[in-house]
This record gives C-alpha cells, structure tokens and sequence, in this order.
C-alpha cells in the first residue's frame, strides 16, 4: 500500500507542477521546408543586358537625326553644308539598316562601317556654315 501511495503521490506532483514556458508568440514557428513555395528573394538577381550593336547604332542616329532638321533649316546654313549634311545623313542611315539588317550578328565591318558614318554625319554637322 505504501508503494501506491508514493506512485500517487508522485502523479499528483506532476500535475500540480508549472507547465513549460512557450516561445515567444511574435516569432512565427519554423515552416517545413517542403510546404513553403520558393522566395522570390533567394533568386538570383539578373544581370543588366546591354544593348546589341544594332540597337546602339539606332538609338545613336534617331539622337543625331533630330538636330538635323534645325541645322539645315537655319538661315545660315549655305547650299554646300546642306548637301554635305544629306549626303552624311544618307551614309549614317544605310550603314545603320546594314546593321540591323544583320539580325543580330553583326560584322565587325558593320559596326565599324555604322560608327564612322555616325561619326562623320556628327563631324559634319558640328562644321561651322
């Protein structure tokens, strides 16, 4: 009888015995790793992509060809700068659609070919009239 008493005994001090703490209920508990979708912020970032030579060259000849138009329309502009300026801006266009033409391959005759017309198309219209 005496061991039934102490068993309880022993029972009874159990239950009467402060529950254990639980964690913080500001942090969330831990998730299963299988059941959370992927983080959009583990991924990789992507590198910037820098534009292709046909896309360089066009951007660089519709920013030109718009000081065209006053350069040419200017009163001080004599009959030879206007010619001078077409015939360089024609260059500048047919080096620039050999370019793109080229579907995204270009030669390195190409790029160099679109460069200097741009250059000179510049050149060109920077010359004092």
């Amino acid at each position: 009888m005496k061991a039934i008493a102490a068993v309880l005994l022993a029972i009874l001090a159990g239950c009467t015995a402060a529950p254990p703490e639980t964690p913080a209920a500001t942090t969330p508990p831990p998730c299963c790793p299988c059941a959370c979708p992927p983080s959009a912020a583990a991924a990789a970032p992507t590198p910037a992509a820098t534009p292709s030579a046909a896309t360089a060259a066009a951007r660089a000849y519709h920013a030109t060809e718009k000081s065209i138009a006053p350069a040419v329309t200017s009163p001080a502009a004599s009959a030879a700068y206007i010619r001078a300026v077409d015939q360089a801006d024609k260059l500048a266009r047919e080096a620039v659609r050999l370019l793109v033409s080229q579907d995204g391959h270009p030669t390195p005759d190409a790029i160099a070919g679109a460069r200097r017309t741009m250059d000179d198309l510049i050149r060109t219209l920077d010359t004092p009239q």
